[in-house]
């Protein structure tokens, strides 16, 4: 950005943070049945997509459902239960008894209707309420209301000045079950570090908050469209969450839990910090082979017999003239009873990219020494077939480490396989968008980019994304958005990319780590030219799909240039699962941007 005068540039900085040019791009609340409607659903309690007072724009809470908790001992889903499921990796092997459908609400602008209308792309991500109630004589924007037995599974939030109190009102109780500043909600108030933990500049808060009829959160601070004189007062949020069946009977989160189930807690933030204690032991141990020479086409093979379930493999790539390069054009396949269901660069699949930068995931790992690690389950009934593939034009020796399985893994007509398909695309042009400052309205240059669209049945698991940024300026403003079965509005339309991915403000935070998502590379953040690396992979959070789910990012740059996006996504499914991503050797073997 270049201004004739200083103060026109400090003037256009001001305004570039004061809308989010580092801090969201939209978001969604799921299906219009539950969630808060897009604009054009004659819905009052939307909130406009441009700033307005709506400071007395207050309306009633609408009647909760009669509830009544389960009888202790009787219910199908408990606090306990869920804090078992979110580190028993086998459980995800299966679809989800009981039940359940999950969904998002977020601070996405609510100009987003619909991909052929106006305002799709549009970019107030911030201050987007339910409504605004009067309780206790304060007004407190409801930013989360869902009705029926459910789970909160995951919120996340940011703000660039943090004011204003944070409440969970569980069925129809008046008075909160959770009451708290803002900012606490990434940090020490409720557990500590891991379930809850801020990363960079991005508060994250993994604890679940189980409900038998009802749950509605708000925040009592400034709503900031009313406001112009302090846009510190902006608030982005996401709140994950599960809707059990009608008729699911769910125990309610007490605050007393914490103390009840400390001991189950700690077990939780235990196997969160270290992600080897949740590995199931093996059964069997399949040697591995070490300093495999690939010369450029070149393939190795290794076939393992079942039943079973791999459930730790290891690689490392030891050697090649451009290791960069090679962890591109080095593919991991893996076959489970004669389908390739795994297919993506080694780098890419583990999680850090074109490059070798350690992390550590639940899911996945990279350490110092370079072993790449996986601790997906991954089961088969007669055979797993592991390839390394050397579509480069270098040598490169890897080592394939010994590989964990465990036997009698394959539950007949309930276990799903383990899928990871990977899809690039270089030289993306992308136009640079900018603000009416007469109108505060977007140019909105912005376009959805597939990561994966799957046909069948199964859950989603996860994904991370590199990508090669040309320009110095932010790239990631595009939101998220995941459309489940038939729906027509998607069910997750988010506020950023890097909101997505856990963290905030263009990542002026730093690369960080954490169970369920990482940057382990970050060069290309902010304003910078270069990679950026982000991955996020799911426990309580996957989500469920019956018949077909699609997956889209938003291109959403703040310059004129190209973009290089490169995508691999983690997902179970049944058998006869199909989905729109093949094998892209071409991709794989292109020379890396530089």
């Amino acid at each position: 950005m270049r201004a004739k005068t200083i103060l026109c540039l400090a003037a256009c900085v001001l305004l570039f943070f004061m809308v989010g040019g580092c801090g969201g791009g939209s978001g969604s609340d799921g299906t219009p049945a539950v969630h808060p409607a897009p604009v054009d659903s004659n819905d009052d309690a939307v909130v406009d997509e441009e700033p307005s007072d709506t400071d007395d724009d207050t309306d009633e809470e609408p009647p909760g459902p009669s509830c009544e908790e389960p009888v202790a001992g009787t219910a199908d889903v408990t606090f306990t239960d869920l804090l078992e499921e979110m580190v028993r990796r086998e459980a995800f092997v299966v679809y989800p008894a009981p039940e359940y459908t999950s969904a998002m609400f977020s601070s996405y602008d609510r100009g987003s209707t619909a991909p052929d209308n106006p305002g799709w792309f549009d970019n107030w991500d911030f201050c987007q309420y339910v409504r605004q109630e009067v309780i206790d004589g304060r007004n407190e924007w409801v930013l989360f209301d869902h009705e029926g037995p459910g789970a909160v599974v995951r919120i996340w939030l940011t703000a660039p000045l943090y004011q204003g109190t944070i409440r969970v009102y569980l069925n129809s109780s008046d008075t909160p079950v959770i009451e708290g500043a803002s900012d606490d909600i990434g940090k020490q108030a409720l557990v500590g570090s891991p379930l809850s933990a801020e990363r960079s500049l991005g508060m994250n808060l993994y604890l679940p908050i189980p409900y038998a009829c009802r749950c509605k959160i708000t925040y009592d601070g400034p709503n900031c469209f009313g406001i112009f004189d302090n846009w510190n007062d902006r608030l982005y949020y996401q709140v994950n969450y599960r809707a059990y069946a009608a008729g699911t009977t769910v125990q309610s989160f007490s605050m007393d839990d914490l103390t009840a189930y400390g001991t189950e807690i700690q077990n939780v933030q235990n196997h969160l910090s270290a992600p080897s204690m949740s590995v199931p032991a093996p059964d069997r141990i399949i040697d591995g082979t070490p300093g495999i020479v690939l010369d450029p086409d070149e393939t190795f093979e290794q076939t393992i017999s079942g039943p079973g379930a791999i459930t730790r493999l290891q690689i490392s790539l030891d050697s090649a003239a451009d290791i960069d390069q090679a962890l591109r054009s080095t593919i991991l396949a893996m076959d489970f009873d004669g389908v390739t269901r795994v297919w993506s660069p080694v780098g890419d699949f583990f999680g850090s990219g074109p490059g070798r930068y350690p992390y550590v995931t639940w899911w996945q790992e990279v350490a110092g020494d370079n072993t790449m690690t996986t601790r997906w389950v991954m089961p088969f009934q007669a055979t797993a077939v592991i390839r390394l593939i050397n579509l480069g034009d270098q040598q490169v020796t890897v080592s394939l480490k010994d590989t964990e399985v465990m036997d009698d893994a394959w539950q007949e007509g309930a276990s799903m396989y383990f899928h990871a398909t990977w899809h690039s695309q270089r030289n993306i042009p992308v136009a640079g968008n900018s603000i009416d400052l007469s109108t505060f309205r977007f140019t909105a240059n912005g376009r959805d980019w597939n990561y994966v669209t799957i046909n069948g049945k199964g859950r989603y698991m996860g994904d991370t994304l590199t990508v090669y940024n040309r320009a110095n300026a932010w790239w990631g403003e595009g939101d998220s958005k995941i459309w489940v079965d038939d729906e027509a509005f998607p069910s997750f339309f988010g506020t950023g990319t890097e909101d997505y991915y856990g963290y905030a403000f263009c990542g002026d935070g730093g690369t960080y780590e954490a169970p369920f998502h990482a940057q382990p590379r970050g060069e290309g953040d902010s304003d910078n030219i270069g990679y950026t690396t982000n991955t996020r992979t799911r426990s309580l959070d996957a989500i469920p799909f019956t018949s077909r789910l699609q997956v889209d990012m938003e291109l959403w740059h703040w310059a004129t240039t190209e973009m290089d996006y490169a995508v691999t996504c983690y997902w179970y499914a049944f058998d006869g699962a199909t989905s729109n991503r093949v094998a892209e050797p071409d991709e794989a073997a292109a020379l890396l941007a530089e």
